[in-house]
C-alpha cells in the first residue's frame, strides 16, 4: 500500500536573533550558551503556543512551520503573532546592556529565567483554536 501525498498549505517562519554576535563580545562563552538556550527555549515555547512545528535550530535561527501537523484557517496570522512575540523577548536580550564583563552567572541566570520561563503573551483564543 503507497502512500498517498497531501496537498495544504503551509506557513513557514525563519527567526533569527540579529545582534547575537554584539552580545556574544559582551558575555563569557558560557554565558552565551545560556543566553541562547534561554533563547531557543523561548522561541519553542513561543511556536508551541500558536500550535507550530519547531522543524530546526540552526546557529542562532530557528526554521518553524505553521500548518503541519495540523492545519488551522489562521495558520498565517498565527505565524505573525508568534514572529512578534519572539521579536519583542529577543529584543530585551539586546537591549540588556547590563550584561558584560563581569555580569555575575548567578544574575545573567536570573534575567534569563524570568524572562524566558514566563507564559507566552499570546491571545489565549486565537491560539486555542
Amino acid at each position: 500500500m503507497r502512500d498517498e501525498a497531501e496537498r495544504r498549505h503551509l506557513t513557514v517562519m525563519i527567526c533569527d536573533l540579529v545582534g547575537s554576535t554584539a552580545v556574544s563580545a559582551r558575555l563569557d562563552p558560557e554565558d552565551m550558551r545560556a543566553v541562547m538556550d534561554a533563547y531557543r527555549a523561548s522561541c519553542a515555547r513561543i511556536t508551541r503556543t500558536y500550535d507550530g512545528f519547531l522543524a530546526q535550530f540552526r546557529g542562532d535561527g530557528i526554521l518553524a512551520y505553521f500548518g503541519y501537523p495540523r492545519a488551522h484557517e489562521d495558520d498565517a496570522e498565527r505565524t505573525v503573532r508568534a514572529g512578534l512575540d519572539m521579536a519583542r523577548e529577543a529584543a530585551e536580550i539586546e537591549g540588556d546592556k547590563s550584561l558584560g564583563p563581569g555580569e555575575s552567572r548567578k544574575r545573567l541566570r536570573e534575567i534569563v529565567s524570568r524572562r524566558y520561563t514566563a507564559p507566552a503573551k499570546a491571545n489565549e483564543s486565537s491560539a486555542a483554536s
